[in-house]
Parts: C-alpha cells; sequence; structure tokens
C-alpha cells in the first residue's frame, strides 16, 4: 500500500504532537491550536501541564507554517481516547481529509506526580521483561474501537508517536484486527520491546513488521531490543541549543531536534556519541545477568529487583498509591467538614455578639496541615536521595534521574502549600483570638 501527501514524515510528526494536545472530537487540528494558544498564550503562572500544551502548540503552529503545511490546520480530531487519569494512555484518530487516517499516540508526561508513575513507571519501566503493559493494552483496545467504528471510512490507517507513544504505536499496528488496512507505523525515538514481549507476539511482529519505521536519534530510542523485520534507522538530528555540550545529548529527544529534508521526509544521519556508549548496556536491559553493571553503576541492584520481580513490584507500588489516594481524600473530605462546621460556629445563627472561636479546634487543624507539610517534605526528601543515587553511566538512571527530579520537586511543592495552608489558618487564629481580645477590653469600657 503506498503512501499519500499525509503519511510524509514531517505530517506524521505533526500527527505526533497533536496527540499531546487536549482536543474534543470534532475541532480541526488548526481550531485546536489555535483555542490552546488563546487559553494560555496571555496568562502568568501556568502549571506545569498548561505550560506543556502551550508549548506544543506553538510548535505545531510554528511548524505548519515554516514548512507550508497549511493541509495539517484542516485535518479533524475524529475520536479521542482519553485514559490518562488513569493508565496515562492518550491516543486520538486524525481524519488527514484524503481518504486516510492517523492514529496519535501521547508519549510520555511528567507534569505532576500521577503523571509519572502512569508514564515513566508502569509504562517506561514496566517494558523490562514484560509481554505487555497497561498502556498497550489501552492501546490495542482504542485500535479496535477504531476499526469496529471507522473501518469502512477509510482506505488505510497509519499510526505514530514519540517517545512512549512510538512504542505504543508499534504495538498498536502489529495487534491490529484481521482486515484493518495499514499504511505505515512511525516511532520517532520510542523504546523497543522486552526478549518476553518479541517472543510472546512472534507472529503478529512477522505479520506486520513491514509497516513499522523505527526512527532512533537519542539514547532513549536505543533503548530495548527493536522488533524484528522493522525499519530501524538513525536520522538525522542535532543537539538541543542552549543546553552545552553534555546537556544537549539529554535533551535531544525532542522531535523540535529532528532534520528532515525539503520534501517533508527523514534524513539519514550518525549515531550520537551518548546513545552509541549507553547500546550495548540498554540493549541487554532485558536480560537478568547485570553483573557487569554492578561494577559500573552499584545502584542498578534496584532495577535488577524490578526486573525480576517486576510485576509483583510495580502491583505493589500501584496498591500503595491507591492507598494512598483514597487516605488523601478521606482526610481532604473530613477535613472539608471540619472547616465547614467551624465557619458555622462561628459566623452561624446562633452567634450572640460574642466572639465563639473554638482555639483549640483551630490550632488543631492548623497543627494537622503543617504536619502533613513536613511529611510531604520528608517524602520529596527521599525521592531526591533516591535520585541522586543514580549515575549516569546507568542507561535507565539517565531515562529516569531526571523525571524523578521534576516528581520530588512536585511533592515538595505540594509539601509547601500544605505547610502554607496551615501557616494561615493559625494566622487567622491569632487575629481572630486579638479581635476577641479587643472586643472584650471594649465591652469592658462600657460597663
Amino acid at each position: 500500500m503506498g503512501y499519500l501527501a499525509s503519511d510524509s514524515d514531517i505530517r506524521m510528526m505533526i500527527a505526533t504532537q497533536v496527540a499531546y494536545l487536549d482536543g474534543d472530537k470534532g475541532m480541526s487540528v488548526g481550531e485546536l491550536v489555535d483555542s490552546t494558544i488563546a487559553s494560555y498564550g496571555n496568562r502568568t503562572n501556568l502549571s506545569e501541564r498548561e505550560k506543556g500544551q502551550l508549548e506544543t502548540a506553538q510548535y505545531i503552529q510554528s511548524q505548519i507554517k515554516e514548512n507550508n503545511l497549511q493541509d495539517c490546520n484542516r485535518w479533524i480530531i475524529k475520536d479521542v481516547a482519553d485514559d490518562n487519569a488513569r493508565s496515562g494512555f492518550y491516543g486520538c484518530l486524525i481524519d488527514t481529509r484524503d481518504g486516510d487516517a492517523i492514529v496519535g499516540m501521547r508519549g510520555s508526561e511528567s507534569w505532576d506526580a500521577g503523571q509519572g508513575l502512569h508514564d515513566w513507571v508502569e509504562a517506561d519501566l514496566g517494558l523490562l521483561n514484560s509481554t505487555g503493559t497497561r498502556q498497550q493494552q489501552r492501546a490495542a483496545e482504542f485500535t479496535q474501537k477504531i476499526y469496529d467504528q471507522f473501518g469502512d471510512d477509510y482506505n488505510g490507517f497509519s499510526f505514530t508517536g514519540h517517545s512512549l507513544g512510538g512504542n505504543l504505536s508499534e504495538h498498536a499496528t502489529i495487534t491490529a484486527p484481521d482486515g484493518m488496512p495499514i499504511r505505515r507505523c512511525v516511532s520517532y525515538d520510542g523504546p523497543g520491546f522486552s526478549d518476553e514481549y518479541i517472543t510472546a507476539h512472534s507472529a503478529d511482529i512477522r505479520a506486520r513488521s513491514q509497516y513499522i519505521d523505527h526512527y532512533q536519534y537519542s539514547l532513549v530510542g536505543t533503548l530495548l531490543l527493536p522488533l524484528p523485520g522493522t525499519n530501524y534507522q538513525t536520522i538525522a538530528a542535532h543537539n538541543d541549543e542552549d543546553s552545552g555540550f553534555f546537556g544537549g545529548y539529554l535533551v535531544r529527544h525532542h522531535t523540535r531536534n529532528i532534520e528532515f529534508g525539503d520534501d517533508g521526509m527523514i534524513r539519514q544521519g550518525d549515531r550520537d556519541i551518548l546513545s552509541c556508549l549507553t547500546d550495548p548496556f540498554s540493549k541487554g536491559l532485558e536480560l537478568s545477568d547485570f553483573s557487569l553493571l554492578y561494577i559500573l553503576c552499584p545502584q542498578l541492584a534496584l532495577f535488577q529487583a524490578v526486573v525480576q520481580n517486576g510485576n509483583a513490584i510495580l502491583q505493589g507500588m500501584k496498591n500503595e498509591a491507591e492507598h494512598i489516594v483514597t487516605s488523601v481524600r478521606e482526610t481532604l473530605k473530613n477535613l472539608k467538614q471540619q472547616i465547614t462546621n467551624w465557619f458555622r460556629n462561628i459566623f452561624g445563627p446562633t452567634l450572640t455578639g460574642e466572639f465563639e472561636i473554638n482555639i483549640g479546634y483551630a490550632n488543631s487543624v492548623a497543627d494537622g496541615m503543617e504536619d502533613v507539610g513536613r511529611k510531604l517534605q520528608r517524602v520529596s526528601d527521599e525521592v531526591q536521595r533516591v535520585t541522586n543515587s543514580l549515575r549516569y553511566n546507568s542507561a535507565v538512571g539517565f531515562l529516569y534521574r531526571s523525571k524523578l527530579k521534576i516528581i520530588s520537586s512536585s511533592i515538595s511543592r505540594l509539601g509547601t502549600k500544605a505547610s502554607a495552608l496551615g501557616k494561615a489558618v493559625r494566622s487567622c487564629v491569632q487575629y481572630c483570638t486579638r479581635s476577641d481580645s479587643r472586643a472584650a477590653q471594649l465591652f469592658n469600657a462600657l460597663r
């Protein structure tokens, strides 16, 4: 099956970026980009998620303008699978208005601790010694839904994704329903697969590998094993600007660093120094023998434990996370009711003209919030300690260290907010106490 105009490499890259935007069914890509920029472009103090949305929309807009890709603005978001809050998976079906469609898979995100857990622990780290992850399952389910609902509407389907999204697009391609017409799949620097996965899906891989282009240009794209029979190649890319010599290699992974030709197709490139150094290690990550890596990086004992007991550990982490979330929700629910009752006591219908404030209770609320802040800070410090223990001579350490730092910072900010809330409650108590004392003095003066 030949390529259409919408299948050019640069348009497939645009589709990977569209998958990073929170779009609604029926919107055109142009409308989605414009509305995102209008929502966040003139605001300050954006959250990390909002900053990511704005930067992605601006990047898409610039690429369409610079490369004369106005047809991409007319693409339509035909369907969306948003399981981001539960599993981290997000995919979208894009009608390219030429009789075909592109399925875009969203890659790893880390705008808060929960998203980091879904994408960087459950999904990315879960690829080690795994025959399938939860996000891969969601990607296959979305593909089946697309075929059931839209299979007769398009002449062919293409799949694409960046980073983790590239891995998901490859999985969706080889597990696509029988009879689904596939034009191509492009993985932009996505990690590979474990030996267990390749063995378990060997028949599917043989049937569909011919459609897959795996474009590697940073160390992320060299992690684990490529699917046999795919077009695995290194493409031309440059280091990120203003990041220094070593830092440039670390952030090379973004699609903005890909060098496309005038025809919108990728160009052949040379392996970067960093991926050449880490490749021998990353290709062996699915193996159980870590003896050599122990010598180079003793901290990899942690990752060997994950490899050997991956499912049990990840399930335990999931159960613990769910327990923490449930406890926090219940605590916040009770705190909300307690604060509501407190204000009712102060300003309710039983007010007799005197300051009837339960100072002891208010102080206990402040103590509780400040204690929560201290506990969160300890958690943040522990995550930071583990982060600092990872060494750059570990391929996995490269991939996760920066993300763990973001998670640690997110937890620390929550702790700071909790402590600030506790201090604010205590300040209110002190203000009310002074006001109560002043009111008592005035009433005494009238006697």
